[in-house]
């Protein structure tokens, strides 16, 4: 009986379908860090918690020339943080800034605007806070600048 050659694969020999074992990369669940591609996404570090802001007084000061504005943090209390007033009018938009300070229950915020840059007739005063663990802005108030 006559006997058959006996298949032999050597070093050479290349499989180059894929279905032999090989995954399609395509196919795969994606891995936590990675798209569905499987290629490497950066990773989003937490943003700071929403704070509630309050803003509790503002309006023009005379014998500072300045528009201030106060008030506070509800239900933090750290010290580091920004207190940012930005004021708008007619698409101009104005800020100024300062630390904020730490109270016994919330943080506080008292910050002055220049008026040098401002125009006279009302505008509109929204008090912000940011620090590395905490950030928000208050309702929208007018302020008066003669």
């Amino acid at each position: 009986m006559p006997t058959s050659p006996v298949p032999t694969v050597d070093d050479t020999d290349v499989v180059t379908d894929p279905g032999y074992g090989v995954e399609d990369p395509g196919e795969k669940d994606a891995e936590p860090g990675t798209d569905e591609a499987g290629t490497d996404e950066p990773e989003e570090e937490p943003g700071p918690a929403a704070a509630d802001v309050v803003l509790t007084w503002s309006g023009w000061d005379g014998a500072s020339g300045q528009v201030q504005a106060g008030g506070y943090v509800t239900g933090v209390v750290e010290a580091g943080g920004t207190c940012t007033l930005t004021l708008r009018s007619g698409g101009q938009a104005v800020t100024g800034t300062a630390p904020a300070e730490p109270d016994a229950s919330t943080t506080v915020c008292a910050v002055g605007v220049d008026g040098a840059g401002l125009g006279s007739g009302t505008w509109t005063a929204v008090l912000g806070y940011r620090s590395d663990a905490a950030a928000g802005s208050s309702d929208e108030r007018e302020v008066e600048v003669p």
